[in-house]
């Protein structure tokens, strides 16, 4: 799981999907935002007898010889699960240090009634 693999695979051993991805330069994990020729990859459904049925991204030019990109669905979903995974969690460190007296910042906003009147509210909201 990771990184992305190259694939020589036949015409008759796929059938081609939708297409989805978003651009992000230079990505090596989650969803592939473009194959090594350069094009969008497109979600495919595998139709070997090893993998039937199994989602993976490819490229429409997968056929002329050259390598290009493949990647199973299954891994790219859950590299992407894990890349929200940290920024969730570096979000609610946040949260917790503005919360905590240890922000100055906080503690000269917290005087005025009204932010002390929200950050109350949020914190049972948070609750």
């Amino acid at each position: 799981m990771g990184q992305y693999s190259y694939t020589q695979q036949s015409s008759s051993s796929i059938k081609s999907e939708s297409s989805t991805a978003r651009c992000r330069a230079g990505r090596t994990s989650g969803f592939p935002n473009s194959c090594y020729c350069g094009l969008v990859p497109v979600i495919k459904t595998s139709t070997t007898a090893d993998n039937p049925g199994q989602r993976f991204y490819g490229c429409h030019n997968h056929a002329d010889g050259l390598y290009h990109i493949f990647k199973w669905w299954d891994d790219a979903i859950m590299e992407e699960f894990e890349e929200i995974k940290v920024v969730v969690e570096q979000q609610a460190d946040l949260i917790r240090y503005f919360k905590s007296n240890q922000s100055q910042a906080i503690r000269d906003c917290v005087d005025k009634p009204t932010i002390r009147h929200c950050i109350k509210k949020t914190d049972i909201e948070l609750a």
